[in-house]
């Protein structure tokens, strides 16, 4: 089986998670890197032995590649992404896909036109419990969804924000705690529970300088089943504390806290499934990065390059495609409009002509 060729664009904390997700993979192979930053891109490309370049344009005008990883600030994938499809490759871009809609689309509709794969990253769908979770409803085992409930409640010190003039930007960064952070639960949510209809929002900036967005949010969620939900995120709780996820039906319900299930209950699941559940996660290492972003498991990136890796081989769609990476996006804005306006705003996400 031949390898597929990824370079990866963007050469900052996310970027080294992909490229150690890429070396990882059995059906990928890390063939170039891309930083506009020279130095950076230099040293990154000699200590891996690979080829170096400033600008995707060059990249791909020299390299053969089959998937160009985005990794650059959220507000700046657009551009390289646009350069890597005119140059005939797939794209694999970090969360979010965009910071709106409309420049979400502008990605799907070139990926689209040039007949080339869109993938997008929600690694947490990956994990183990996650994928238990989605299994559980789609067996219905909890019965009817009524109610699912985030909590993000994480701590980024003042030199987080100060280490890049991008962050905490409304042009690059996209937004605070709920488009960086919270997104990724978010993503969940919507996946588990099926579209949101309407949200109700107040967010502010409470424990930070220097930042134009939120780092405190709450909002209230009415998906179109008729369930309803909350998203509570932060990144001004000091020390920080678990990612937590749950998800409540009219039949029983789970919990998971940090991508691992510490509750699973309902009207069908004996105590003995119930203990070999909850004994499946016991003593796993928190995939958290409750206060520091360094701290963030790999293992959904490394599982969902592998993917990405072998729907080029095998012809087909990624698991996270860009029209799903686009709904989260979506919640996020009408999040924001709420907050501004004081008032519940309709999630609308237009089809994609």
């Amino acid at each position: 089986m031949r390898k597929v060729r990824f370079a990866v664009v963007g050469l900052g904390t996310i970027g080294r998670v992909h490229i150690s997700a890429v070396q990882k993979a059995p059906a990928a192979e890390l063939v170039a890197v891309v930083d506009a930053d020279a130095a950076r891109a230099e040293s990154m490309g000699k200590e891996l032995g690979v080829p170096w370049y400033t600008a995707v344009e060059e990249l791909v005008a020299r390299e053969k590649i089959d998937v160009v990883n985005i990794c650059t600030p959220s507000g700046l994938h657009l551009e390289p992404a646009l350069a890597a499809v005119k140059g005939g490759c797939h794209v694999l871009v970090e969360k979010p896909l965009e910071v709106t809609v409309e420049r979400c689309d502008q990605i799907i509709r070139a990926c689209r036109r040039a007949g080339v794969k869109l993938g997008a990253i929600f690694q947490n769908r990956l994990f183990d419990a996650n994928r238990m979770v989605w299994e559980a409803v789609r067996q219905q085992r909890f019965g009817r969804l009524i109610l699912g409930v985030v909590n993000l409640k994480w701590w980024r010190s003042q030199d987080y924000y100060d280490a890049g003039a991008w962050r905490g930007t409304w042009a690059i960064d996209g937004g605070g705690a709920v488009m960086n952070q919270g997104i990724h639960r978010i993503d969940l949510l919507q996946w588990l529970f099926g579209e949101v209809e309407s949200v109700y929002a107040h967010a502010a900036c409470l424990a930070h300088e220097r930042i134009e967005v939120e780092d405190t949010a709450v909002a209230v969620l009415r998906f179109k089943s008729g369930a309803v939900g909350s998203v509570i995120a932060s990144t001004a709780a000091y020390p920080g504390f678990p990612a937590r996820l749950e998800v409540h039906g009219d039949q029983g319900g789970t919990v998971v806290e940090d991508n691992k299930i510490i509750a699973w209950h309902g009207q069908d699941i004996s105590p003995e499934e119930e203990a070999q559940v909850l004994g499946q996660f016991a003593g796993e290492k928190r995939a958290g990065a409750m206060a520091d972003p360094a701290m963030l498991s790999h293992i959904g990136h490394e599982r969902q390059i592998a993917d990405m890796a072998l729907a080029v081989l095998e012809d087909r769609e990624p698991m996270v495609t860009g029209l799903e990476a686009r709904k989260s996006v979506a919640i996020i804005e009408a999040i924001y409009a709420s907050a501004r306006s004081g008032q519940p705003v309709a999630v609308s996400i237009p089809e994609l002509m």
